[in-house]
Parts: C-alpha cells; structure tokens; sequence
C-alpha cells in the first residue's frame, strides 16, 4: 500500500569505551503520517438472490440475475487523495464474461465453484460504481481508473467498476486524467451484476449455492 507522506528516521546507537575498537548498532524507526484517515463503508455488505429455478437458466449463455444494490461511503478526516480496489476471495472462479475482453474478466469476482467430484465455476459478478449516483464532498463526482498501479489515470467514462485489476478514484471534475482528486466524502451506490454459468456447464441434479465473496480496499495515494 502506498501511503504518503512518509516520515522516516534512522538512530545510531553506539557504545565504545575508549580504550577499545568501537563497535556498533543499528536501530531504524519508521513511521507514515497520513493527512487523513478514510473510512470506508458498504451498509450491510450483503447481496442475497434468494432462490433462482434452475429451469429459469439459458442452456448456452449466461444468465443476468436482477442487480441489486449496495450504498458505499468513505469519509476521511480531511481532504485525501485515494482509490478503491478490490480482493477476491473466489479468485479463479469466475467464469468469463460475454464479451471476452480481458479488462472484462480482470473485472469479474468468482460466485464459487459446485460441489461433486468434478467442480464447476457457478458464474461471475461486477461490482459497478453508479455513476449518476456518485458525489464527491456533495457535487457530482466523475470516477478516473488505473490499470498499472496508479502510473497512469484515465477518465472511467460511463463505465465504472471496482475491481482486483484496477484503481478507481474521483474527481467534482469531468473528463479529468489527472487522477483523483483530495476528497473527504465520498457517496455512492455499487450496482451488483450478476451471471451464472450457462445450464449446459452445471450440474443442476443439487442445489448450488453462490458463493461470492470480496473486500473492498482503500488505498492512498
């Protein structure tokens, strides 16, 4: 995690008498000081889809499941520069998206796998900011996103995601590459898409359980 700023001291601590060769000690101390602490916040944090009929499922295309949602918030002490990432905790279960393109499956978070002695991916779901429901410090805010790390910002257009493959920060500016902007309040509201693996692709003689789980990080930048 890349805080800043960063305080940093080195001591020497040395005992020698006088009479003999010095020898030494190296003591380093290390400290961040942050110009605010952020707090971040999903309401209840939980999505249920409740029970799904398996005839209800496309045999050969995946199936969109109603979105549901989520309210976020960060607030911070003071004006921070931040992004949002997220941790997967069902890496490698997601299936692939429809549209195949590696930014979408760097965006999709596993729903599991099924249960048997041939374990199969259950599906995939995309954690989406709203972005006509997003304001920074109580104007519009506009979400910019990295792929490398934060090198590099780009405006996040109507497509905003939080992912394990990108940094999302946000701006009261539109348009912007510069990156995020110091904000202090951020409100939100996630939308959850989810899709389950076509019905040719599960074993559909039990029940299936979704089993999606993430964390949404802060980093500061």
């Amino acid at each position: 995690m890349k805080l800043s700023p960063l305080a940093l001291l080195g001591v020497l601590v040395a005992a020698a008498p006088a009479a003999f060769a010095s020898s030494s000690a190296e003591l380093t101390v290390k400290g961040t000081i942050k110009p605010g602490a952020c707090t971040p916040s999903l309401g209840t944090g939980n999505v249920d889809f409740g029970t799904i009929a398996a005839n209800t499922l496309n045999p050969d295309a995946h199936t969109a499941l109603p979105v549901k949602n989520l309210n976020l918030s960060v607030a911070c002490d003071a004006n921070t520069r931040f992004a949002l990432f997220s941790k997967d905790n069902q890496e490698g279960s997601a299936t692939s998206p429809s549209d195949g393109s590696l930014r979408s499956e760097g965006r999709a978070h596993g729903l599991g796998w099924s249960t048997g002695e041939e374990p199969k991916k259950i599906g995939h779901y995309l954690v989406e900011i709203d972005p006509a429901q997003t304001t920074v410090d109580g104007s519009t805010g506009y979400a910019s996103a990295s792929t490398d790390g934060g090198e590099t910002w780009g405006s996040a257009g109507s497509a905003s995601y939080i992912s394990p493959s990108e940094l999302l920060g946000f701006s009261p500016e539109s348009g912007h590459n510069e990156g995020p902007a110091p904000v202090k309040d951020l409100i939100s509201v996630l939308n959850i898409k989810a899709h389950l693996a076509p019905s040719n692709e599960l074993d559909l003689s039990a029940d299936l359980t979704l089993n999606g789980s993430a964390v949404i990080e802060l980093q500061y930048l």
